[in-house]
């Protein structure tokens, strides 16, 4: 009897062990994909390079050849919808690469639960390569200069994209006996958690400020 109370407790200890430590990979996933999609649509537009001059005093380069003004035909946020999968590409200007790689086209997309990213100089095939896996939802809403919502990146002429509302929703790798499923309500759509795994989400609002002007 008293072997059987001691394996009951370290039963339970193991259990609450492995919640824990499944709630903490599955809310840093949820982070770090997040923090990776607010800083490619932050920097959506951006089209001026920094470089050093031969005092080593920064000096900005108005523009990047290889950049491409936004424009309808050439935009610098295009959003791929998939449901609560979506996808979206951004391009900007970097000066943390050398000016010939400086204009970059970032593109997210999904294959099943992987969210994969990639991350090419602009006018190069896409390449995309595993961001997270176990991602149950990417899903971005537009807001327009207007104040309307959409999801769709292209908004209505005379306005500009001024932010996107983000959700990330992602499970854990591994299983918990006896986690207890949720669900995360997006729109008209819920993201079920599966059995047995401990989900985990965010939500936010992310400024585009470099498409006022655009």
């Amino acid at each position: 009897m008293i072997l059987g109370v001691i394996g009951a407790y370290f039963a339970s200890e193991v259990r609450m062990y492995r919640m824990v430590s499944a709630r903490a990979e599955v809310q840093d996933k949820v982070r770090f994909v997040l923090t990776a999609v607010t800083q490619d649509l932050q920097l959506a537009g951006a089209s001026r390079y920094v470089a050093e001059n031969t005092t080593r005093q920064p000096v900005a380069v108005a523009s990047v050849a290889s950049f491409a003004l936004c424009s309808a035909t050439s935009p610098c946020v295009a959003s791929v919808p998939g449901g609560v999968r979506d996808g979206f590409t951004a391009r900007y200007v970097t000066s943390l690469r050398p000016v010939a790689d400086a204009c970059r086209s970032v593109g997210y997309s999904f294959s099943g639960d992987v969210l994969r990213r990639s991350d090419v100089v602009c006018g190069v095939a896409a390449n995309p390569q595993e961001l997270a896996s176990g991602v149950l939802a990417l899903n971005l809403r537009y807001v327009c200069s207007d104040g309307t919502e959409q999801d769709t990146a292209a908004c209505p002429p005379a306005t500009f994209t001024r932010a996107a509302k983000v959700a990330v929703y992602a499970q854990s790798s591994g299983t918990v006996s006896g986690a207890s499923s949720a669900s995360l309500t997006l729109g008209d759509a819920a993201v079920a958690c599966p059995a047995e795994h401990v989900c985990s989400g965010l939500q936010q609002e992310i400024a585009m400020p470099n498409l006022k002007d655009k």
